[in-house]
């Protein structure tokens, strides 16, 4: 018996060793007849404020003549007709095909539409379930039909189990590559395209002084992958500017990942910045790595001790001057409007794009949120003006107290002279400036008024009053105004 029981043993090891052997040398055959791919030497993510730029490079061993290349790895959300391939002199591209087709329900039911699947075993107290094997028929909504031992029953579809994934069913994309080679040789291929679900914003965090004269500035870029890839380790620049792509894609809200995934430096460093065609290329330290909907803070720079100043500014419609309403307008806040000089800070760098939010500590030294607004690009040295919120302790009023229509020449021209008064209530111990501006449609001039005016432009017109602590005080004027 223990003869017998070596002896099986040896001719199983022989039969492995054969098994082993034959893969091996068909392993060998493939490599002679189709190119390999050795490994892949970088990634570059070159990131836009609508979009981002893909740049791999991997290494290939060439045969002379025609090449079938595969080049996996590359991002789901690609845009196809964006790819560019790079190549030596010596080789040639003839064509590429981009082939994604991802597994789901759908795609798993008509690979195996006429084919053997199984079905869940629905006996909740057996230990052991067993799964009947079933032909899918046919398939529509939620149901699927079956023929089984039993006959041809209609069942759920979450009651089916397939064997496996089909051929040709992948959640990773593939770029086949034909290339033709002068002669054999170890080929470095650059492959670029555009994707529209990565993209990137300025956040922007700052801090106001107690006298609301100096604010210390924060700016991170944050960065959203929505693809559907891992970028692992790659080097990453972020672009400032309004650069036109066409993704034909939404940017949806992405989900939060486990606070490791979001970790940022122990000691930030700040991206070296330059100038490149119309636009800025911040070149981000290290490596940058992000999961599928993954989003992160990375820093931009710090700006310290920029002067800003705070204005309160009202307006109102200008739909009175052409018509008499008969009616006033009650409960007018002005906007808490500060203007931001960068010139001084930041070394006169640019601001890309981005959500602008600003705090200032209260008597406990505790930050609070007082507004925020999305900002356009700003160049160095330009102003920026955020509309924080609507000041609560100021209110206004606004009536018309007089209006006329006097016809000028023919029965189509007329002249509209109206008065207008705007009462402004302070309810603060401190008193305010306010700036009341209107605009006047048409050609105008003023006839009266007790602040003097500032014509800002063509239809724009401005006062600045000051009003008393706990108290009030009223503009006045009239307008001529031609259609």
């Amino acid at each position: 018996m223990p003869l017998l029981k070596w002896f099986t043993t040896l001719s199983f090891a022989l039969m492995i060793w054969t098994i082993l052997c034959i893969a091996n040398a068909d392993a060998s055959s493939g490599n002679a007849t189709a190119p390999s791919i050795n490994h892949v030497k970088s990634i570059t993510l070159t990131i836009y404020q609508n979009g981002a730029l893909f740049y791999h490079k991997k290494d290939f061993s060439l045969k002379k003549g025609q090449n079938m290349l595969q080049f996996s790895g590359i991002c789901p959300d690609l845009l196809p007709g964006s790819i560019f391939i790079e190549a030596a002199n010596f080789s040639k591209i003839v064509s590429y095909s981009y082939e994604l087709k991802p597994v789901s329900t759908g795609a798993l039911l008509r690979a195996f539409q006429g084919k053997t699947v199984f079905l869940k075993a629905k006996e909740k107290c057996c230990v052991q379930k067993v799964k009947r094997e079933a032909k899918l028929v046919s398939f529509s909504n939620n149901k699927a039909l079956v023929l089984t031992e039993a006959g041809l029953f209609e069942t759920d579809l979450s009651t089916l189990v397939f064997p496996g994934i089909p051929k040709g069913l992948s959640n990773k994309p593939q770029l086949t590559i034909n290339l033709w080679s002068s002669k054999a040789a170890e080929e470095s291929l650059g492959i670029s395209y555009l994707s529209g679900r990565l993209k990137w914003k300025g956040e922007y965090t700052g801090m106001l002084s107690k006298d609301e004269k100096h604010i210390d500035v924060q700016a991170f870029s944050y960065i959203k992958n929505d693809s559907d890839m891992f970028i692992k380790k790659a080097k990453a620049k972020l672009v400032a500017g309004k650069v036109n792509l066409h993704t034909r894609r939404n940017f949806p809200v992405t989900r939060a990942f486990e606070a490791k995934a979001m970790a940022a430096p122990a000691a930030p460093v700040e991206p070296l910045r330059e100038q490149f065609f119309e636009y800025h290329v911040y070149r981000l330290p290290g490596i940058l790595s992000l999961f599928p909907k993954q989003a992160k803070n990375v820093l931009l720079f710090h700006a310290t001790n920029l002067s800003c100043q705070k204005r309160l500014v009202l307006r109102s419609s200008s739909s009175y001057y052409y018509r008499n309403p008969d009616r006033s307008l009650k409960n007018l806040h002005p906007d808490i409007v500060f203007d931001i000089n960068t010139k001084k800070g930041n070394g006169g760098a640019p601001f890309p794009a981005g959500i602008f939010r600003i705090y200032k500590r209260d008597s406990d030294n505790t930050p609070v949120f007082v507004g925020e607004q999305r900002i356009n690009s700003t160049a160095a040295g330009e102003k920026i003006v955020l509309n924080l919120g609507k000041a609560f302790d100021i209110t206004a009023r606004k009536k018309q107290l007089a209006f006329k229509r006097i016809r000028t020449g023919d029965k189509y021209s007329f002249r509209y002279d109206s008065s207008f008064e705007i009462e402004v209530h302070n309810s603060k111990d401190l008193p305010v400036s306010i700036v009341i501006k209107e605009s006047i449609p048409g050609d105008w001039k003023m006839t009266q008024e007790n602040f003097p005016h500032e014509r800002e432009t063509a239809h724009l017109v401005s006062w600045k009053v000051k009003v008393p602590p706990r108290g009030k005080e009223v503009l006045r004027y009239s307008v001529r105004v031609w259609d």
